[in-house]
């Protein structure tokens, strides 16, 4: 192994080292999908928000933000960790309530925002297993055609063997509970009710006959299958408000928010329990400055919990004695979790070692070999346009980030300026207590903030908007926007003193990052005064700081893709005019000698370049734009529907490879290259002003058509030539062709999302009908040779040879079928999770790009040091490439598996030429015209790709993949054995 960086030798061990490496890495990374627990050994109570026992005592806590919930065993050990990170079906956006039933089954309140992070898109709950693996959705409610800015599924409660919760009508005007049975995958209404006040519901507690829900203004009501009534009213002028409910065995327990209090609903008496005092002693003064979230009692008689969330820590208490039976704020895996751990690390440490190694020898080999050198002139402009381009465009984001940040706080600065002058100052004055919270002034408050900030409009979608009082030590939010209350009741301890700052000056305050136990927010405080400039309350507006993040970081990043897409497209036209230029030199120089035969390297150049830039416009939206014809009343599913003419496109060519010599000799290079673009010219017109799926159809057959005598016949003149012509032709249109598709996805794709996507065919008709032109002009110059190859068999006697045909079926179509990821499933993949035409298309061009400048070092070890094993190796790579996203699909994985497939294809597809041109028969018959039959093979692959991704999009990308991984074994098997075969006989 260690010979290999000094010799520059790659052997039979440095193989097995690689194919190693490769094999833990992929341990590695399937031990992290199978127990994805976090890269540390502990997990810690950080922001928890609710907390619930079960019957064997182990805690379930919702932990950091809403984000996980943890399963822990009274040992203080980790048994399951519930998060989105954990590679199953679903996962729960915001878990909001958590619930046990007898099986150990976990259940979540789970709770979806919208892209604003202020409306709701969707509630749900959503089953565990015991383990913690996803089972399935149980009830879920979408809210996506309404604006919905506060939770409207409450209490998720275990009562006997059922799960019961209960849901605030979309509309606020009434209620309903739920049961899930046991047994059962569906919850069944229980009980509706008809309430125009239902809007203002904090919260819910359910037993078994009776419920309770408290309104904003802390009044508490109790509710059977009959009829509504009150249970307990918070008298007037009191500082107290009743907000987190549960209910066992028919005893009702609220939290005080305004005290941090715990009471007993005792008749209609309120019995206080623990006091902020009572817990700060049996915590023993841990609180400190922590806010009561919410309260949750569990077990019967002697052995009940009460189970209290802090903003900071969780507190339990054994209400018999008053004892603090809290998890520890430090939790432990388990000891088989840390082993595997472990294993996670080594292997992928062991597997980062060895790849590292052999990146080293192979960046060492192409120093030593001249390859950089060779390149140096594209790899120094490269880099420094690369560079260049990256110091202005940091510079110029860091100063547009300050800037629109800036003008957002402007604008809040405006808003609130113009809420504090409208604001109803009586009524301001009158709302000072909770009980005041459902009083007519207290209604033209929301009157007012409703007015000023409307939630369905573009301009304020993004705001919220909060009334914030501040009376002797006491600080709080006593409306919001959403018609909830108590999230900010009291205010933390940092806010409070900003209250408290606006209070005593008299001015407004800003805050541009807030982080708290709810999120990060950008607001502005502004004093409303009344007639004599006393400071009798604060507006205050602001902005969820992840959305104005995502807001800012959408708009960097549609700026640097474009930035990266001009600087991409800047150094490969320059490369090519740059090639043209001393092509064109060169050539010349060679006509001068060889007179009007001599090949025209130049021209070859830039019509393959223009043709394939044409070609791939569409490429990184057009599967997109196919489904948007389909009907439902077609036949066939929208995913088929969306392949079949990609399938058509790329048979169209596939078939005229095979009479392209032929029509090449008969009419002459300038004809059939007319007429092929023509073609092209005809079907994006087609496709332009396509109304139907029909149309479309027609255009891809069209511009299959045409694309198959255009490129075919591109790569036969080439082939035609003989030594250095042909060596250098084949050169030349391999690199023009990268060129031409990275530079026409990238245009394309520009088009597209600036023009919109109809209106991008008519440029690529353009290039079309110039390229027409073009080749009237300068066809005359290209000249097939008169002479024909002798051949010793037929046409299919030769393709139905054992060789030949076991081969491009075996080896070259399924290897191809490969590429309908990135023609095909990449384009629907980006238009489904957000990207634009131009994010997609960087992507694809990276894939290119890795082909590119692994090509030439990849092939020439591949095919030195494995031969026909290289066959096995690019299709074992890109397969598990595929394979792994399907487990992992996010963009990450994605970007990782378009380098994996990008590294597979650069010695792949050459390789499985090369082998294919080694074979006695085809030497036989002429590489020239044998090449048009792996052509034919090659196109096949492509179009039956398009098909068997479309269907995976039906079946599953997972399913389908390993479907096409065991097929694809199966027919590198049987060509194995056919090869056996031959050398035994």
């Amino acid at each position: 192994m260690f010979t290999a960086i000094k010799k520059l030798e790659i052997k039979q061990k440095d193989i097995i080292f690689l194919l190693l490496s490769l094999l833990l890495f992929v341990a590695g990374i399937l031990q992290w999908w199978c127990f994805p627990q976090t890269s540390s050994l502990k997990e810690v109570i950080e922001n928890p928000y609710f907390t619930t026992r079960d019957e064997q005592e182990n805690h379930y806590i919702i932990n950091k933000g809403k984000s996980e919930v943890l399963k822990v065993s009274k040992e203080n050990r980790i048994m399951s960790r519930l998060s989105w990170d954990n590679h199953e079906a679903d996962c729960f956006g915001e878990a909001d309530e958590v619930a046990v039933d007898r099986k150990g089954n976990i259940y979540v309140l789970d709770v979806i925002w919208n892209d604003t992070g202020l409306g709701l898109a969707m509630e749900r709950v959503l089953r565990y297993t015991p383990d913690g693996k996803f089972d399935r959705v149980v009830f879920e409610k979408d809210y996506s055609k309404t604006m919905i800015t506060k939770r409207h599924l409450f209490s998720l409660v275990r009562i006997g063997d059922e799960i019961h919760f209960a849901e605030v009508h979309p509309d606020g005007k009434g209620f309903s509970t739920y049961i899930l049975k046991s047994g059962r995958n569906k919850a069944e209404k229980s009980v509706e009710f008809d309430w125009d006040n239902a809007i203002e519901i904090q919260d819910f507690a359910l037993d078994k006959k009776l419920g309770y829900f408290v309104i904003k203004n802390g009044t508490i009501y109790s509710f059977d299958s009959a009829k509504i009534r009150v249970a307990y009213q918070v008298a007037d002028r009191q500082y107290m408000l009743p907000y987190s409910l549960s209910c066992q065995n028919g005893v009702l327990y609220f939290s005080d928010i305004c005290n941090q209090a715990v009471y007993q609903l005792d008749g209609t008496r309120a019995k206080l329990l623990y006091g902020k005092e009572d817990f700060e002693k049996i915590t023993s003064g841990q609180l400190g400055q922590d806010i009561l979230e919410t309260i949750n009692v569990t077990g019967e008689g002697k052995e009940q919990i009460l189970s209290v969330t802090w903003n900071n820590r969780v507190t339990e208490i054994g209400m018999n004695r008053s004892q603090d039976v809290s998890p520890s704020s430090e939790m432990n895996y388990t000891r088989t979790s840390v082993l595997l751990l472990g294993l996670r690390y080594f292997c992928l440490g062991i597997a980062s070692v060895i790849a590292a190694y052999y990146l080293a020898v192979l960046v060492k080999y192409l120093i030593v070999s001249g390859i950089f050198i060779q390149k140096k002139f594209t790899i120094f402009m490269i880099l420094g346009v690369s560079v260049s381009a990256m110091v202005v465009m940091m510079s110029m984001l860091q100063r547009f980030k300050e800037n629109y940040v800036q003008e957002q706080i402007s604008s809040m600065c405006t808003v609130t300026q113009i809420a504090s002058e409208i604001m109803d100052v009586s009524a301001l004055k009158h709302v000072t207590y909770p009980s005041d919270y459902g009083s007519e002034d207290y209604r033209k408050l929301q009157e007012c903030m409703n007015d000023l900030i409307d939630v369905t409009s573009e301009y304020s979608e993004n705001l919220y908007c909060n009334i914030v009082k501040v009376s002797g030590d006491r600080a709080y939010a006593l409306a919001y926007l959403d018609n909830s209350v108590g999230g900010y009741f009291p205010l933390d301890e940092g806010e409070a003193a900003e209250a408290k700052k606006v209070y005593r000056t008299g001015k407004k305050l800003i805050n541009d990052g807030k982080q708290d136990a709810t999120g990060s927010y950008v607001y502005v405080k502004t004093p409303v005064k009344d007639k004599s400039g006393k400071v009798i309350g604060i507006i205050e507006i602001g902005m969820v700081s992840d959305t104005l993040s995502g807001m800012i970081d959408s708009i960097k990043t549609k700026i640097m893709v474009e930035i990266a897409l001009m600087v991409i497209i800047a150094v490969f036209i320059l490369n090519e005019c740059l090639a043209f230029i001393e092509d064109r030199r060169e050539w010349a120089g060679k006509r001068k000698q060889q007179g009007k035969k001599s090949f025209p390297i130049p021209y070859l150049r830039i019509i393959t370049f223009f043709v394939f830039a044409a070609y791939n416009m569409p490429t990184s939206f057009l599967p997109v734009y196919i489904e948007k014809f389909y009907r439902e009343d077609f036949p066939i599913s929208r995913e088929l529907a969306g392949s079949l003419p990609l399938t058509v496109n790329f048979a169209m060519i596939g078939i005229l490879s095979i009479f392209c010599t032929g029509l090449l000799r008969k009419f002459g290079f300038r004809l059939v290259m007319a007429a092929g673009a023509l073609c092209c010219g005809i079907g994006e017109i087609s496709m332009a002003l396509a109304e139907n799926y029909a149309m479309v159809l027609g255009g891809l057959i069209m511009g299959g058509a045409g694309c198959g005598l255009v490129m075919n016949g591109l790569s036969i003149m080439a082939a035609n030539q003989e030594g250095e012509d042909q060596t250098k032709g084949f050169s030349v249109i391999n690199g023009a062709i990268l060129s031409g598709m990275i530079s026409g996805t990238v245009i394309g794709a520009a088009l597209a999302e600036n023009l919109g996507e109809s209106r991008m065919f008519f440029f690529s008709a353009a290039i079309w009908v110039s390229m027409l032109l073009l080749i009237f002009v300068i066809g005359g110059v290209f000249h097939m040779s008169e002479e024909k190859r002798q051949k010793h068999t037929g046409k299919l006697a030769f393709l139905f040879s054992g060789p030949v045909l076991g081969y491009l079926l075996l080896v070259v179509v399924p290897y191809v079928v490969i590429n309908g990821f990135t023609s095909y499933f990449l384009p629907i993949f980006g238009d489904s999770y957000g990207l634009s035409e131009s994010q997609t298309s960087l992507l694809l061009v990276m894939n290119c790009l890795v082909g590119i400048f692994l090509s030439e070092a990849l092939t020439g070890l591949t095919m030195k040091y494995l031969g026909r094993g290289a066959i096995y190796l690019s299709s074992a790579l890109s397969l598990g490439a595929v394979l792994l996203f399907g487990y992992f699909q996010n963009l990450p994985m994605l970007a990782l598996t378009l380098f994996l497939l990008g590294a597979s294809k650069s010695f792949g597809a050459a390789g499985r030429e090369i082998l294919f041109c080694r074979q006695p028969v085809v030497a036989q018959y002429g590489e020239d015209e044998a090449m048009g039959y792996y052509n034919l093979a090659d196109n096949l692959g492509e179009s039956i790709g398009t098909m068997v991704f479309g269907g995976m999009l039906s079946i599953g990308l997972v399913t389908g993949m390993w479907i096409f991984t065991g097929i694809s074994a199966v027919t590198l098997g049987i060509y194995t054995l056919m090869g056996k075969k031959k050398k035994m006989e």
